[in-house]
C-alpha cells in the first residue's frame, strides 16, 4: 500500500498538503497511511481513488486500524518494569543514606527524552524520580529509528511543497544515543539540486522505458540517462498516445539553451546552472516552449513530450550533469 499511494500522488505532482487539500484527509494521517502505520477502509480507499483519479482497485483496501510493529508493543511492555526498577534503586538509595550524606551520582540519565526544537527538555524530578511516561516515549522512539523505518520516514518528512520549502511535519524525537543525526537533513543539503519527475502525467503513472547505462544510454559518461513515459492502464508499459505531448517541466533553476532538430536528441533543451554546477538535459521534445538564454525557474514548463531525432516512440530523454560529470537521475527523480 505505501508504494502505491506514494507513487499515484507523486505521478500527479502532489505533495501530502496538496492531496489533504483536495480529499479532506489530514495530511498526517496521509503519511501515516504512506508509512503504513494506518490502513485504509473502502471509504476512505474509493475517496482516495476518485480523488486520484483510478480505479478503487488500484488502491489496496483493508480494514481502518493502526497497527504497531510487534518490536514496538515488545518495547511497550519493557518500559514498565524497567522504570519500576529504577525508582526503585534511586529510592532505596535515598532512604538507606545517613542525612547529609551525599548521594552518589547515578548512571541513569536524568533525562530520556530529546525535546524538539523550540521545547524546552523534559527532566527527571528532583530525587532522581523517573517518567514512566516519558521512558515508554523515548523506548517507542527508539524503535521507530530503525534503519529500515527511518528511511521511509526520511522520505515522507523530508518531501518539499511546491515552493521549493520543506513541509511543516514535525520529525519524531528519539534519543541521541540512538538515533543518528541527519537523517532527515542529510536530504536538505543541495537544495539546488535537481529533484522530481521532468514530466507531469495528467493520468496514469511515469514509467521508465529505458534505464541508466541500458542501451543507447552506454557509454554513461556521454549518454548516460533515463527515458519516461506514461502508462495509463496500470500494466507497467508505456503508451504512446497518452505519452505524446504532456508537459516537460524543469527539474531545477537554470539558463535555457536550446537545440532544435538535433541529432540524435531531435528537439533538445539542456537547463545549466554555472553557479551550483548542475545540468539537465531534455531530449525528444515535440515543442520547445523556452528560448535559447532564458531564465527558467524549478517547475516551468520548458517543452512537450515527443518523438524527434532518433526514437523508436513518444518518450522523455532525460540527463543530470554534475559539473561536466555525467550522473545518474534516479536519486534526484526519487527525492521529489
Amino acid at each position: 500500500m505505501t508504494a502505491t499511494l506514494r507513487s499515484l500522488r507523486r505521478s500527479r505532482g502532489l505533495t501530502l498538503t496538496d492531496l489533504a487539500i483536495l480529499s479532506g484527509i489530514p495530511a498526517r494521517n496521509l503519511g501515516a497511511i504512506e508509512l503504513g502505520v494506518l490502513s485504509l477502509d473502502g471509504s476512505t480507499r474509493a475517496h482516495l481513488a476518485a480523488v486520484l483519479a483510478v480505479a478503487p482497485n488500484a488502491i489496496p483496501s483493508t480494514s481502518l486500524s493502526v497497527a504497531p510493529s510487534p518490536t514496538l508493543i515488545d518495547l511497550q511492555r519493557a518500559a514498565m518494569p524497567l522504570a519500576v526498577a529504577l525508582t526503585t534503586t534511586t529510592l532505596a538509595t535515598s532512604l538507606l543514606s545517613p542525612p547529609g550524606t551525599p548521594v552518589a551520582p547515578s548512571l541513569a540519565p536524568q533525562s530520556v527524552v530529546v525535546a524538539p526544537a523550540g521545547r524546552s527538555p523534559e527532566t527527571a524530578p528532583v530525587g532522581g524520580a523517573i517518567d514512566v511516561e516519558a521512558l515508554t516515549t523515548a523506548l517507542l522512539d527508539a524503535a521507530a529509528a530503525t534503519p529500515d523505518r527511518q528511511a521511509i520516514l526520511s522520505a515522507t518528512l523530508a518531501e518539499p511543497a511546491r515552493d521549493g520549502e520543506t513541509q511543516p511535519v514535525d520529525p519524531p524525537s528519539s534519543p541521541t544515543s540512538i538515533a543518528p543525526a541527519m537523517t532527515v537533513e542529510s536530504k536538505r543539503i543541495d537544495r539546488a539540486a535537481p529533484r522530481g519527475y521532468p514530466l507531469i502525467a495528467p493520468v496514469g503513472q511515469i514509467v521508465v522505458t529505458q534505464g541508466y547505462s541500458e542501451g543507447t544510454h552506454a557509454p554513461t559518461a556521454v549518454w548516460g540517462a533515463l527515458d519516461f513515459a506514461i502508462d495509463t492502464d496500470g500494466d507497467g508499459e508505456a503508451e504512446p498516445g497518452p505519452t505524446r505531448g504532456v508537459a516537460v517541466i524543469a527539474t531545477h533553476d537554470g539558463i535555457a539553451r536550446v537545440y532544435p532538430g538535433s541529432w540524435p536528441g531531435g528537439n533538445f533543451v539542456r537547463i545549466e546552472n554555472q553557479a551550483t554546477g548542475w545540468t539537465t538535459a531534455y531530449g525528444h521534445l515535440d515543442a520547445i516552449l523556452v528560448s535559447d538564454g532564458q531564465e527558467v525557474q524549478r517547475g516551468a514548463q520548458i517543452g512537450t513530450v515527443g518523438s524527434t531525432g532518433y526514437a523508436t516512440g513518444p518518450h522523455l530523454h532525460y540527463e543530470v550533469w554534475r559539473h561536466g560529470v555525467n550522473v545518474d537521475p534516479t536519486p534526484f527523480v526519487s527525492s521529489q
